[in-house]
């Protein structure tokens, strides 16, 4: 819990851990923006590329860790840059956690010029042909190597209700395409 692992690693870890989900399954008070029956089940459905969803974990540990009096020691360094990058982040991004690690400067301690850096990295690596995606659902947006795709534009598959889209992002490196579809 103090950040010395990445949130895959201590995915992995955990489900080759019977003895730990079998602990964590009779956890059933976890906190309200779950939608499970228990602690495991949780943990299980995390997604190790998303970036909200670690942070959710993260807290559900810490709550469950000081429910049951576990000593353990907690670092607050990747809320407070949480904190950090989500108020400059466009609301049409949301970002995986390798590509929250790229993002952050280590070298500058001084909140303004981080928030600064963040925005000058989002706007070189989030291109797009004329205008950012409107999403239906959540924010997807595509990746090849680490590296964000160039965003072409969006097409409404059912244009007179408007409730479904496909999203296509190009690859410069290899010249692709890739589609991405979401419906409401």
């Amino acid at each position: 819990m103090e950040d010395k692992i990445t949130a895959k690693v201590f995915l992995d870890r955990f489900y080759k851990n019977e003895a730990l989900q079998n602990k964590l399954e009779k956890e059933t008070k976890i906190p309200p923006y779950t939608n499970y029956s228990n602690l495991c089940l949780y943990i299980l459905e995390a997604d190790a590329t998303d970036f909200s969803s670690i942070s959710n974990v993260k807290d559900a540990i810490k709550q469950y860790l000081e429910k049951n009096e576990e000593l353990f020691s907690y670092s607050s360094k990747m809320d407070e840059d949480a904190d950090i990058v989500f108020s400059v982040l466009p609301k049409w991004l949301d970002i995986s956690p390798d590509y929250f690690r790229s993002i952050l400067n280590k070298n500058t301690s001084n909140t303004l010029e981080k928030k600064e850096q963040i925005k000058k990295k989002v706007k070189e690596d989030f291109k797009y042909l004329k205008n950012p995606p409107k999403w239906l659902q959540n924010p997807e947006w595509k990746f090849a190597n680490g590296k964000p795709l160039f965003f072409i534009g969006e097409l409404d598959i059912v244009p007179e209700k408007n409730r479904a889209k496909i999203y296509v992002f190009f690859n410069q490196r290899d010249e692709t395409y890739h589609i991405i579809n979401q419906s409401d």
